[in-house]
């Protein structure tokens, strides 16, 4: 153990003594140095220039884009909600061309009864009036003198049926 102790003295010793040594060896500067001024290739200014021009460019056209873009999306939400609207429309119109569908379907059932009972009477009346007439023709033909008067046929009736 006594020499462990002694190493580390004796390293930590020396690294010391390199570093006091490397800093001595740094020059300080003075201000009696010249400072060295590199030319600038004057392309490299014109091309950061035409660079610097094509970015605002760019930007501007990117803005005009934005813009162009925000105004198609608030366009687009107008028509969407025109169309819709209308899809609204359109559906209550329909459910009201339905419920009128069904009353007058309801009202055709009804004149369809109304027709077949009118029908019926009809008939029942045409049968009534024949057998008046083929009774009166009967009783005309059986009554001598009046045969001018059986000229009256049922079948001028047949028209009315």
């Amino acid at each position: 153990m006594k020499y462990i102790g002694f190493l580390l003295f004796a390293g930590t010793s020396l690294v010391l003594a390199i570093l006091l040594v490397v800093v001595r060896m740094i020059p300080e500067s003075s201000p009696n140095q010249s400072v060295i001024v590199v030319p600038v290739d004057p392309t490299i200014t014109h091309l950061e220039t035409n660079l610097a021009r094509r970015e605002a460019d760019y930007q501007v056209q990117l803005s005009t884009l934005e813009q162009t873009l925000q105004q198609h999306r608030a366009d687009f939400e107008d028509q969407v909600e025109k169309i819709n609207e209308q899809i609204t429309a359109a559906q209550k119109q329909l459910k009201t061309l339905k419920s009128q569908e069904a009353a007058l379907q309801l009202q055709i059932e009804q004149l369809e009864i109304e027709r077949a009972e009118h029908l019926a009477g009809y008939k029942t009346h045409l049968e009534q009036i024949r057998s008046q007439i083929t009774a009166r023709q009967a009783r005309l033909q059986a009554e001598p003198g009046e045969g001018n008067a059986a000229s009256i046929e049922p079948d001028t009736l047949q028209g009315h049926e």
